[in-house]
Parts: C-alpha cells; structure tokens; sequence
C-alpha cells in the first residue's frame, strides 16, 4: 500500500516515470479485468489504453484521494459497462421501441403509420444537435444517468441540463415529426 500511495504522490508531482510504471504494472490485469466484461480482447485493451492516455492528459490522478488500484479497476468497470450500454443501445432495432403518436384518437392511426416512420430521422437529429447538447442528451438518455450525476461529471449546474434536455428533445421532436 505504501509503495502504491508514494506512487500516486510521484504521479501528483508529474513523474511521468511513475506513470510507465503504473501503466506496465496494472495494464494485463485491467485488459483481462475489462475483458470479464466485454468478452473481446481487442476491445478491452483499446478500452485500457483508452483510459490511460486520459488517466494521464487530462490528469485525472489528481483527483484520486482513495487507493489508487480502487479508482483502476473502479474505471475500467465504469468504462466497460458504458461500452455494453452505448452497443446496446446501437444494436436495439428502433422500429420495435414505442412513440407517442401526435393522432387525435387511435382510430386516426394505423399500424401502416407506424411502419413507414423513417427511423434514420431519429438518429439523424440526434447527430444534429450542437455537440455540447448531444453529449448531454447521449449521457441522459443513452447512459440511463441522472441530470444531477451529468451535471456533476460536466462541471454545470443542473438547470443547465434540464434546459439543454429540453431543447434537445423540441428540436427532434420537430426534426422526426413525432412527439417524445
């Protein structure tokens, strides 16, 4: 424990010696601890590398007040899990999911309607909504979290959220002419 925490210390003060050891002393148990998870090598390790180039860019050691191969293998799992729901999400045929039709009564709409719906339209508004909204939309409504949790990983307030959320579904709502 001792040597891990001098470690974390050398990390905090810009070793990046301290980082190639870090990297070369966990990376084979993080690829197989993310492969428990997503059953494919090559992602695993493109998942470890991943998270290592930002454990280290963006200098995420800093934050780390607990033990050190916690927050590892806390984040592989986080990342693992997030890459299942995001294929998850990719690979769920749209046309079974149900939408709120805009018809006056039920009689108004048919089976046939619901058929025709270009659901390319969907993803497609998705795509264009500013960037900053559709990351918040992606973490919302793609990751299943919460406006609190996004807008604590994002730095803004939750109002923020809850606004950007707001417009993200009126634009695609206009943008599929269908009602969320």
């Amino acid at each position: 424990m001792q040597v891990r925490n001098d470690l974390l210390d050398r990390l905090k003060s810009g070793d990046e010696q301290a980082f190639k050891i870090l990297f070369y002393e966990y990376y084979g148990e993080l690829v197989i601890y993310a492969y428990s998870f997503l059953g494919n090598k090559s992602q695993s390790e493109d998942l470890v590398q991943d998270f290592f180039i930002g454990f280290w860019q963006n200098r995420k050691f800093m934050s780390v007040n607990s033990s050190l191969d916690s927050y590892l293998f806390i984040s592989i799992k986080n990342m693992s899990l997030n890459v299942l729901r995001r294929e998850k999400f990719k690979s769920r045929n749209l046309s079974d999911m149900d939408f709120d039709c805009p018809a006056e009564s039920e009689d108004d709409v048919t089976n046939e309607d619901y058929k025709q719906f270009d659901y390319s339209k969907l993803y497609e508004a998705i795509h264009k909504l500013p960037e900053a909204r559709r990351k918040i939309f992606t973490m919302c409504i793609i990751d299943n979290q919460k406006y609190k949790d996004v807008a604590e990983r994002l730095n803004i307030s939750v109002n923020t959220v809850k606004v950007q959320m707001s417009r993200a579904f009126k634009f695609i709502k206009e943008n599929c002419l269908f009602f969320l």
